[in-house]
C-alpha cells in the first residue's frame, strides 16, 4: 500500500512539474512573439539580406548576462546568393558584391529591426532600418536586391535585367 502510494505521489509530481514548465516555457514564447522591434549592431553579414546583430535594446527579452545574437532576414527583398545555391556564375559574383554593399551599409551605428514574424530557417524576418533608412529598400534602388514576397517563387537572378 505504501509503495502504491508512493508511485503515485511520484506521478502526480511528474505532471505537476510537466505543467509548470510548460507554463514557463509558453510564457518566455509568448513574451517574444513577432511583432517585435529591437536595436543592435551587426555582427556578422552572411549574404545580401541575411546578417546576425547583436542586441542592446528594445522589445526582446535577452538575459543581460548573456550576449544575444540573432539572425535576421530582410523582409520583402530577395539577393543574390553567395554559396553553392546560387544557380549560375553571374549570381555568385553578384551576391558577393550584395553582400559588400549591405557590409559597408550596416557597418556602423545601431541597426533598428522590427520583427514581422520568425521564419522557416529560425531567422528574425523583417524590415531593418539603419539612420531611419530601409535597408530592404536601399538594396534594391541600388539594384542589389530585387523585390521578393513571402512564399512567392524566388527571383532569377541569372537571367533578371533589372541587375
Amino acid at each position: 500500500m505504501k509503495r502504491l502510494w508512493f508511485v503515485l505521489l511520484f506521478i502526480l509530481g511528474l505532471v505537476v512539474g510537466m505543467m509548470l514548465a510548460s507554463v514557463l516555457i509558453m510564457s518566455e514564447a509568448s513574451a517574444q512573439q513577432p511583432p517585435f522591434n529591437y536595436h543592435g549592431r551587426v555582427a556578422r553579414v552572411v549574404d545580401g539580406d541575411t546578417f546576425y546583430i547583436s542586441v542592446e535594446g528594445g522589445q526582446l527579452a535577452c538575459p543581460q548576462a548573456t550576449r544575444c545574437l540573432r539572425k535576421v532576414r530582410i523582409a520583402d527583398i530577395d539577393a543574390p546568393e553567395t554559396s553553392s545555391r546560387a544557380k549560375c556564375e553571374r549570381e555568385r559574383t553578384r551576391g558577393a558584391h550584395a553582400t559588400l554593399v549591405l557590409t559597408n551599409i550596416l557597418r556602423t551605428d545601431l541597426v533598428e529591426v522590427r520583427v514581422r514574424k520568425i521564419d522557416r530557417y529560425h531567422r528574425d524576418f523583417g524590415y531593418v532600418f539603419h539612420n531611419g533608412i530601409d535597408v530592404g529598400a536601399r538594396m534594391m534602388e541600388l539594384g542589389h536586391a530585387l523585390p521578393w514576397l513571402d512564399r512567392m517563387p524566388k527571383p532569377d537572378h541569372c537571367n533578371d535585367p533589372r541587375q
